[in-house]
């Protein structure tokens, strides 16, 4: 009797829970009982979680990029803040539009947010900048662009209205030039130079140091220090180095080396080093209340003192050879063989090692005998900043092919350069070297590629002999391939090949007399050649390599097409030389913007977009002299 009573009230109360047991025997089935459990809790968890998951996926693929500012009406002198938020997607590749109407105190400030509300999931990601008007009026941003899913999108305009201050905000300006004096005596760049007199084209070395007692933000450059009449490389600056503290009359300060320069002066007289610009944001301390004081980041702007540089002019009395290298050098001249066969190729190598600017170093003129074929040198570089000074090594390997047997002599190859130590100009001369040539070259029927000689031109008519003379009595019968006109054209094409060849080598010889003109024809087609690597490291996202190709490119290009040496290769000259050849403006503008913007991105951080415009304002330059010249 227990035992059924207890059965019954047991399945009374499961009824009332909405639940029908199976029996066995009376007692109920407890493995079927717990896999429904199990299988109804596995259901709830899918049927709470499915919706979320199907709303995240839905956001996801679902993004917008927006511009939002947080004033839309402000006076002069006051800040305010644009930012630009893409939502629920991935992108990369952010170009901001032109900010010219405003000073950018701080940006491109980046920031990521993901919330979790009410089972919604969001993320985003923003791109802030802190503005101040320059002037009064109402403006409008252009929207920003960025590349999502390989497709670029964009965000909306804004406008804002900028109205005069009034006195009250006058008031506060004075407050915050009060604010800047405070900054100033525990924020400030100086620019340290380790010579203030040297020769025209001894090394300099220039750094900056940002001294600092105050917590800042991220410090970017706003203008990069003007080096004119210097030739500039940048020199590294090792991580156990880039921070220190140091004794400044008499405070103790936070030392960062900002930015270390190697110059070159590329004339003489006084020339000046000017102030590099940066902006951060320094913690001031707004009320003093101990543990309950409040700070504000305050915008600050601050500048480098700027440094004149005295320089010598070189002496008078240049030697030929001279091409405007100064420093301390060596050079070495080899040849790989001194006996050789018609048309087999000699290699003479020139190496040149020291100190000094290794990169501008000109090709050492080498006069060769009108039989002996050579082409343009294949040069190659080593540089070392090692301790601050530039010194490395530069090579030049010349093909030299003789066309015919014989002796022939290589005069001695000179180089000249004014050494620092001994205050004069010196010459270094290598020996005279003899290429013996044994045999002569056999004519092919078939020009060659590499270069036809004069021997072989004037020996062509005698060589050619007729199998018969005579009046010959040929019936036609059929239509052969000899006959035909493919035939006709086959033959005749040595002959034009040989023409062309010919016309090609004389016009060739007259070229290497011109010094000048052959600079001129080759420039078009050494910048291509720069661009194109600098193409390269563009793809690689190389940054300094990128803008070192890019300024070597466009310095190289005008050297040679405006026939301007090396050492005389400058900004003045740049410009005076394009102007007495009545380029326009907006071309020469863009060639000094570019090599800016080339100069100041190999010390700060640039975007993709930014390098791109870089690649393609090179090549617009190039393209637009060329037309013009």
């Amino acid at each position: 009797m227990r035992h059924k009573t207890f059965d019954r009230r047991r399945e009374m109360r499961d009824r009332k829970r909405g639940q029908t047991l199976p029996l066995q025997g009376g007692v109920p089935c407890v493995g079927f009982v717990r896999l429904r459990e199990g299988v109804l809790s596995v259901l709830r968890y899918v049927l709470v979680l499915l919706p979320l998951l199907l709303y995240s996926f839905s956001i996801f693929a679902q993004g917008s990029f927006t511009a939002s500012l947080d004033k839309k009406k402000i006076s002069v002198n006051s800040t305010f803040q644009i930012t630009f938020t893409l939502t629920n997607t991935d992108g990369k590749n952010f170009t901001p539009p032109s900010l010219s109407d405003f000073s950018v105190l701080s940006g491109p400030n980046q920031s990521t947010n993901m919330q979790y509300i009410n089972g919604n999931m969001s993320r985003s990601i923003a791109f802030s900048y802190y503005l101040k008007p320059n002037k009064e009026g109402t403006f409008t941003i252009a929207p920003a662009s960025i590349v999502v899913g390989g497709k670029a999108i964009s965000s909306n305009s804004v406008t804002v209205e900028v109205t005069k201050a009034d006195a009250k905000e006058k008031t506060q300006q004075g407050g915050e030039q009060d604010i800047n004096s405070q900054i100033s005596d525990n924020v400030f760049l100086r620019l340290i130079v380790d010579k203030k007199e040297v020769n025209q084209g001894e090394q300099i070395t220039a750094t900056y140091k940002l001294y600092y007692r105050a917590t800042m933000g991220n410090t970017s450059v706003v203008e990069a220090p003007a080096y004119t009449g210097f030739w500039t490389q940048e020199l590294e600056v090792p991580e156990n180095t880039q921070f220190s503290s140091e004794v400044y009359e008499g405070v103790q300060f936070n030392v960062s080396i900002v930015k270390k320069d190697a110059l070159f002066s590329q004339r003489g007289g006084e020339l000046q080093i000017e102030p590099m610009e940066l902006q951060t944001y320094v913690r001031v301390q707004t009320n003093n209340r101990g543990f309950f004081s409040t700070y504000q980041d305050y915008p600050y702007k601050f500048k480098s003192n700027a440094v004149k540089i005295k320089v010598k002019p070189l002496p008078a009395g240049a030697p030929l050879s001279f091409n405007g290298a100064v420093g301390e050098y060596s050079m070495e001249v080899a040849l790989d063989k001194t006996v050789t066969k018609p048309d087999e190729p000699v290699t003479l190598k020139v190496s040149i090692s020291g100190t000094g600017n290794i990169k501008m170093l000109d090709v050492p003129k080498i006069n060769l005998p009108a039989d002996l074929e050579t082409f343009d040198p294949k040069s190659s570089e080593k540089i070392s900043k090692k301790n601050n000074i530039i010194s490395g090594s530069k090579s030049y390997e010349y093909l030299v092919i003789p066309r015919r047997g014989g002796q022939f002599k290589i005069p001695p190859v000179e180089f000249s350069y004014f050494d620092l130590r001994k205050q004069e100009y010196v010459t270094l001369q290598s020996q005279e070297y003899i290429i013996n040539v044994e045999g002569e070259s056999t004519v092919s029927s078939t020009p060659s590629i590499t270069g036809i000689n004069k021997e072989e031109v004037e020996l062509l008519g005698e060589d050619i002999r007729y199998i018969k003379t005579g009046e010959v009595n040929l019936k036609k019968r059929n239509d052969y391939f000899l006959t035909s006109w493919m035939f006709g054209g086959m033959y005749a094409t040595p002959f034009l090949l040989f023409t062309l060849l010919f016309a090609y080598k004389r016009r060739e010889e007259k070229l290497s007399g011109n010094t000048a003109l052959l600079k001129n024809r080759r420039a078009n087609k050494e910048a291509t050649k720069r661009l194109k690597q600098a193409k390269k490291y563009l793809g690689e996202q190389n940054r300094k390599a990128f803008y070192d190709e890019i300024t070597r490119a466009i310095w190289g290009y005008l050297g040679d097409k405006l026939n301007i040496s090396q050492s005389a290769l400058s900004r003045e000259q740049i410009q005076l030389v394009l102007t007495e050849k009545k380029i326009a403006p907006e071309t020469i503008q863009l060639v000094f913007k570019t090599l800016d913007a080339a100069e100041m991105a190999l010390f700060s951080p640039v975007s993709d977009g930014e390098m791109k415009k870089g690649y393609d304002d090179a090549n617009e330059i190039i393209s637009k002299l060329d037309s013009e010249l």
